[in-house]
């Protein structure tokens, strides 16, 4: 009877250790994850040099969005081709805790963009409601607007533009794209002007959701040609790199 007690009582202990390890780990603190970035190199591909830091002392894995292994370790260097890229680090704890954290990396020989001009060859020549955007039979009056991130950029007014399939209109940008809006997209909008005090009316919303980063590329003399098509518009956009 005694001997039954024993082991009960040995159990009873048992389970109760293994009870409060787990809830001790459970309630083990995060850590507080950092990345550091260097780049000596500006070559292609470039090589950068990451360093992990944390409150708390944690086993490092990092990944570098580019499709690549994953790679553990403090201190790691990677080659990227041309890009903006998100780099993520995760920590690990030996309680078992985790967090991560992720940075951008401008892996490009540029750190700045230019939209110059927009060439449009189709337009809306109708409102939703059917009725024409022309009202005096001497084509429509348009200028666009071209924003990205916090950069935005007027265009002058194009008199007398024709709209519709056989459109040609180019517009004049001078909109920096900076390296931290490279990956945003860009949104141009083409007004109607009125020179009488109604509102201005908005034809057409272009909204181009590919990266720039992928025009880059590394021929000379950094300019790249970006065509795109919707369903009411087409045409095309010039970037100068910087």
């Amino acid at each position: 009877m005694r001997r039954a007690v024993t082991v009960t009582t040995f159990v009873l202990v048992t389970a109760v250790v293994c009870s409060l390890c787990q809830k001790e780990g459970e309630n083990a603190p995060a850590p507080f994850l950092g990345i550091s970035v260097y780049s000596f190199f500006r070559t292609h591909p470039d090589t950068f040099s990451f360093k992990a830091t944390s409150t708390i002392p944690c086993e490092y894995i990092w990944n570098f969005g580019d499709g690549t292994a994953d790679v553990s370790g403090d201190s790691v260097l990677h080659n990227f081709d041309y890009g903006y890229y998100y780099v993520m680090l995760r920590g690990k704890t030996a309680a078992g805790s985790t967090a991560s954290t992720v940075k951008g990396v401008n892996a490009s020989p540029y750190s700045r963009a230019k939209i110059t001009n927009l060439k449009l060859t189709r337009l809306p020549a109708t409102r939703t409601d059917g009725t024409s955007w022309n009202s005096n039979n001497e084509g429509t009056d348009v200028y666009g607007l071209a924003s990205n991130g916090n950069n935005q950029s007027f265009t002058a007014t194009i008199y007398h533009a024709t709209l519709g399939d056989t459109t040609d209109v180019t517009l004049h940008f001078s909109i920096p794209l900076n390296v931290e809006y490279f990956d945003k997209p860009l949104i141009i909008k083409i007004f109607k002007h009125n020179m009488t005090p109604i509102a201005d009316e908005l034809i057409e919303t272009i909204t181009l959701d590919k990266n720039v980063t992928e025009l880059m590329t590394n021929n000379p003399p950094y300019s790249q040609l970006l065509n795109f098509k919707t369903s009411t518009s087409e045409g095309s956009l010039t970037f100068y790199w910087q």
